[in-house]
């Protein structure tokens, strides 16, 4: 077919004719001709290059594609195929490699966080903050008074103690409901849409052809909707972003019957008619009926190619002022692009991006269900976003590259070198042996007991095959010498020797498999289990980086559903003047958080941001596995607090790190003040014991004393009547022994006078002998005369003669 060409319609037509079904169905036609060459089964098509090439990617990785080019290989001559037989199906290597890093892919590994970012949800927030520190500085002196004047007006529930803590809080635990409500109805968008399904063909895609594609939109009776969209069907503007943000249409074909075309757009008859017959014959296809006469039952069934399409475009949005005579604006009111302002009026206007979508049948002039996309969706630059999302692995120049093409060469040599082993195998023979019946003919003719020659080669042969012994002859030649023969002799077969270098060139090739997509050992679980720890978890990080390109993409592709559910759920809560819908998304929330069914009367007041955030490696979670164990045993935190930076960690391990170092800090500031208190408590606890000691001590030597003094005053009673009964019984004796004494004493008494007596009479004696002699010598002096000799002249013992 020749290729009809169609310009793009003026992109800067007003809006009234952008909204006319003719512009959309030059849009068609311009999108028509780019993709389908004059038809959408058209071999040279963009959209059949598209197609066959996606479908000969999943072919492949199913093992399924055709093995022509083995066959052209291995068939060097025409009818080498008729003399080999050989197994042409194909090994499947390519699915194990692709399905480790598709099946990697799991929402397990990331999470998505949705913050609300609008005025009022921030303004909500600030009041909360605002209302937290309200308390958290009036606690200590209304803690004060409460001691003083024993008032309790300390506010209940959390307050927190400084800055830190507060942040903490507001991060973790104190989420808006909105935020709640919000992440309720998404969670149950999917479900109801079977996201896991979507979520298992979309990384398939990414994996195998690069491109994952899905569309969002509203259902009026099933509310917001997730269709994967099949890439063979999809078609797109010149891009050269993954993300596909220079995109400006996206479509898919969609092959449905006339029956259902005539129920979604509402044809006639006649119209109904025109399309088939343009069908048949834009597709070869033999149809007997006459199109204008056969009964139109005879067509309901026939399949019809419908491109469902979206373009970008920009409206204008005009606004009319009215002012007063002060030049005050007291009225705005919009308007279309005609509107010309009399004097006391303004014109202001504005221009946004938007989205038409319609569903036009390929090969005809019928378009139907054109118009302004419902519910767009806009950025945080007030940009519209397409109701389609589509990612790609690596585009360029609208050129898609997939994982599966890396290792497609390799899987290819691989097959290739199965078929060669086959054909070895199949080739192989025992080895050969090589008889000489010269030799044998030469062989003695008389065997054993007379045996002929038959019986000699027999034997030669049985040696030759049980002990391998090869029966040799010479024979003298005469002058050519002697000549030796073996009768028989084994030949080795060489093919055996050919399957080694096909088993290396075919570990060489999976190899390079292992080095060009990063799927090493350690990811696919063929490392050995003694491997070093840090060796396999290097292994693990080598092959995560080679893919991280692919997780990305998925990340990005989901985060991106998401925020158009989102915007989808915005607009039923602002436009659905029935009610229906909006009920069947608040009976979902408050199915699960009656709380959060509240912050609902406001949703359409209310926008949201996405972010994706990894689940944290298992070396990290390991690592804080670790600094929790630490404090658990210095006892800085208690479980509650384990268990709460173990349920962080899950999600964000940064903020379970800042968690564990507010709650250490915390536990231990809170532990010395305890001891503080403790040892207070212990000095006027010790105060109060030995005060109380004392007075016991006191009290009990007191009763002690008492006790002594009635116990000595009885003694004395008791010792007192005693000694009275004992000197009326001891008195007469006492009289004698008295009176004895008392003549004792007198004897004594004269005694001692008696001596006295003879002492002084002796003495005086002593002392008139003393003067005699003094009186002798005296006079011996004065005479000179011979001494005296006393002795003779006194006896000392007349002294005592008396």
């Amino acid at each position: 077919m020749s290729k009809n060409t169609h310009k793009i319609p003026d992109p800067l037509a007003p809006d009234t004719v952008k909204a006319d079904p003719t512009y959309g169905l030059q849009m068609a036609h311009f999108i028509e001709s780019e993709w389908f060459n004059g038809g959408i089964e058209s071999k040279g098509s963009q959209f059949m290059t598209r197609g066959k090439w996606i479908e000969e990617k999943r072919l492949f990785v199913r093992a399924e594609s055709d093995s022509g080019d083995d066959k052209n290989l291995l068939s060097r001559n025409t009818g080498d195929l008729d003399y080999i037989n050989l197994d042409w199906s194909q090994l499947n290597i390519s699915q194990k490699f692709c399905r480790i890093v598709s099946n990697g892919i799991q929402d397990k590994y990331y999470n998505l966080d949705i913050r609300a970012f609008d005025a009022i949800s921030v303004k909500l927030k600030q009041d909360r903050i605002n209302l937290f520190k309200t308390a958290m500085y009036a606690k200590p002196m209304l803690e004060k008074a409460k001691k003083v004047l024993g008032i309790d007006l300390v506010p209940k529930g959390f307050v927190p103690e400084d800055e830190d803590e507060l942040n903490l809080y507001m991060e973790i635990k104190d989420r808006p409901r909105i935020e709640i409500a919000e992440e309720i109805m998404i969670d149950y968008v999917k479900k109801t849409n079977e996201w896991n399904t979507i979520e298992r063909e979309k990384n398939k895609d990414l994996v195998e052809i690069g491109i994952a594609v899905a569309r969002v939109y509203t259902d009026k009776n099933d509310g917001v909707k997730v269709q994967i969209i099949d890439a063979e069907t999809y078609g797109h503007s010149y891009v050269n972003k993954n993300n596909f943000d220079d995109a400006f249409y996206h479509f898919y074909v969609d092959t449905i019957s006339i029956n259902d075309i005539k129920r979604e757009s509402g044809f006639d008859d006649i119209v109904l008619r025109r399309i088939a017959k343009k069908q048949a014959a834009a597709n070869n296809m033999l149809f007997n009926e006459n199109f204008e006469e056969c009964n139109m039952e005879s067509l309901l069934d026939m399949r019809i190619h419908v491109m469902r399409f979206t373009f970008k475009s920009a409206k204008r949005i005009t606004f009319k002022k009215t002012i007063n005579k002060k030049g005050q604006v007291t009225k705005v009111s919009q308007r279309d692009d005609s509107f010309d302002p009399p004097m006391t009026e303004l014109k202001s206007s504005k221009v946004l991006d938007t989205w038409y979508e319609g569903n036009y049948v390929v090969g005809s002039n019928e378009i139907y269900g054109y118009q302004e996309c419902e519910n767009l969706v806009r950025d945080d630059m007030n940009k519209a976003k397409s109701p389609f999302v589509v990612i790609a692995t690596n585009i360029y120049k609208n050129r898609l590259h997939s994982f599966l093409g890396d290792i497609q060469p390799m899987c290819k040599q691989l097959q290739r070198e199965h078929l060669k082993i086959q054909q070895l195998v199949a080739e192989l023979k025992p080895d050969l042996t090589q008889i000489d019946l010269d030799s044998l003919a030469d062989l003695s003719g008389e065997g054993e007991e007379g045996g002929d020659k038959k019986e000699n080669w027999q034997m030669a042969l049985n040696l030759l095959n049980t002990k391998g012994v090869v029966i040799t002859q010479r024979t003298d030649m005469g002058e050519l010498g002697m000549k030796e023969g073996a009768g028989a002799r084994p030949i080795s077969s060489q093919q055996g020797s050919a399957l080694a270098p096909l088993l290396n060139t075919w570990a060489h090739y999976y190899n390079l498999i292992r080095d060009v997509t990063g799927v090493n050992p350690a990811r696919d679980g063929s490392l050995p289990a003694d491997a070093l720890l840090g060796v396999n978890e290097m292994a693990q990080l080598a092959s995560n980086t080679a893919t991280q390109h692919i997780v990305d993409a998925a990340t990005d592709f989901n985060k991106r559903v998401a925020e158009l559910i989102s915007s989808r759920i915005h607009s039923i809560f602002k436009h659905d003047k029935s009610g229906y819908l909006k009920r069947i998304y608040e009976n979902a929330v408050g199915k699960h958080n009656l709380e959060a069914l509240e912050a609902l009367s406001d949703r359409s007041l209310h926008e949201f941001g996405f972010s994706v955030e990894m689940v944290p490696a298992q070396k990290e979670m390991q690592e804080f596995a670790e600094d929790l164990g630490i404090a658990m045993k210095e006892g800085t935190i208690d479980v509650e607090d384990k268990i709460e930076a173990q349920r962080i960690a899950r999600t964000n391990i940064k903020l379970a790190h800042e968690y564990l170092k507010y709650r250490r800090r915390k536990r231990i500031k809170q532990r010395m003040e305890e001891q503080s208190i403790m040892a207070q408590e212990k000095s006027q606890n010790d105060m109060a014991s030995a005060q109380a000691a004392v007075q016991a001590k006191t009290q009990s030597y007191g009763m002690q004393k008492q006790i002594d003094i009635d116990t000595e005053a009885k003694l004395s009673s008791i010792r007192l009547m005693e000694y009275q009964k004992k000197k009326e019984i001891d008195a007469p004796g006492e009289q004698i022994k008295f009176e004895q004494e008392v003549y004792l004493e007198q004897m004594k008494v004269s005694t001692t006078m008696n001596l006295n007596k003879y002492k002084e009479d002796a003495k005086d004696k002593r002392q008139d002998v003393a003067a005699s002699q003094n009186s002798e010598m005296i006079t011996q002096r004065k005479d000179g005369s011979a001494p005296i000799d006393f002795k003779e002249e006194f006896d000392i013992s007349k002294l005592f003669s008396n």
